[in-house]
């Protein structure tokens, strides 16, 4: 958990254009992490296996291995990214 909420954490505060509503909820013994932000459209392509010499790249790849699901959601002008991480 605490590695999906630093590279988010980190993410919204290179990449995001003012401040960022972060939320955590409990369902069903999963901990579902929102961040929502104002910014440009992304996409996740950092979900396949990074280049190991790359400089970065590495965030949603990471996410991915331990989130049973991630999306990504445009809202307005604002970017939505929830993960869901089960809490076993």
């Amino acid at each position: 958990m605490e590695l999906v909420y630093g590279e988010l954490l980190a993410n919204a505060a290179m990449h995001t254009p003012g401040s960022a509503v972060v939320t955590l909820e409990e369902r069903d013994g999963q901990a579902i992490l929102t961040f929502e932000g104002p910014g440009e459209p992304f996409s996740l392509n950092g979900a396949g296996r990074p280049d190991v010499y790359a400089e970065g790249g590495r965030g949603f790849w990471m996410i991915s291995q331990v989130a049973t699901s991630t999306t990504l959601e445009r809202v307005g002008d604002r970017n939505r990214i929830s993960v869901t991480i089960p809490l076993r």
